[in-house]
């Protein structure tokens, strides 16, 4: 490295990702704004960019995708726990990517691949959970955003993706239950299959159980 790379300028600051307040250069603490991932596409196996869903009838239950607002994308954890908002890229870790899955009745689920498991409404708080009984998920279009052009509701109520968590009990559209949908790749169509009839089982014992 040249001498004149080694020199370090005071006056200079670090770039910085602020949130939800873009990009600024102004900043000298390290925080998570200014910690950077570098991802080799070849290394990850994604060899184009990302395709951004334009027609919501095109979701195929052979494709994964990643749900994203302003506030981040969708997450579920990998032991197929709460979604909730985290850090890493998501283009390239499946707890991020979803697959919409139609059953003989029309009625679409959400499969996230990470977790190996269905969308499901907690009974008990608003949070959104990742677990084998099912909630019927709905794609409409959201008004007034084109870059976020989607609502998805689960059991008739929208995701609202807070700064924090998710949750359905939301009925008034703002930042948090606008998405937008991202093609990453292939799922394996078989896998989900099987993993909705065990769900489907599943969900028939614990209600007979619950009665």
């Amino acid at each position: 490295v040249g001498s004149e790379m080694c020199i370090r300028d005071r006056n200079k600051k670090r770039f910085n990702h602020n949130n939800q307040g873009g990009l600024a250069v102004n900043y000298e603490t390290v925080d998570a704004g200014n910690q950077w991932q570098i991802i080799d596409a070849g290394e990850t196996g994604i060899t184009e960019l990302p395709k951004i869903v334009t027609d919501i009838a095109t979701l195929s239950s052979s494709k994964k995708y990643v749900l994203t607002t302003k506030r981040g994308p969708l997450y579920g954890t990998g032991n197929g726990n709460v979604m909730s908002v985290s850090d890493p890229n998501p283009f390239v870790n499946d707890n991020y990517c979803f697959t919409p899955y139609k059953d003989n009745d029309g009625k679409c689920y959400l499969y996230n691949v990470g977790g190996n498991s269905f969308v499901r409404k907690s009974d008990n708080t608003a949070k959104l959970e990742l677990r084998l009984k099912k909630a019927e998920i709905t794609f409409g279009a959201a008004t007034g955003n084109a870059s976020y052009p989607y609502t998805i509701s689960v059991d008739g109520n929208f995701i609202n993706h807070s700064h924090t968590w998710v949750a359905t009990n939301y009925q008034t559209q703002d930042d948090g239950n606008r998405w937008m949908i991202v093609e990453v790749g292939a799922a394996d169509e078989t896998a989900v299959s099987k993993c909705y009839d065990e769900a489907s089982v599943s969900y028939t014992h614990l209600r007979a159980h619950e009665t």
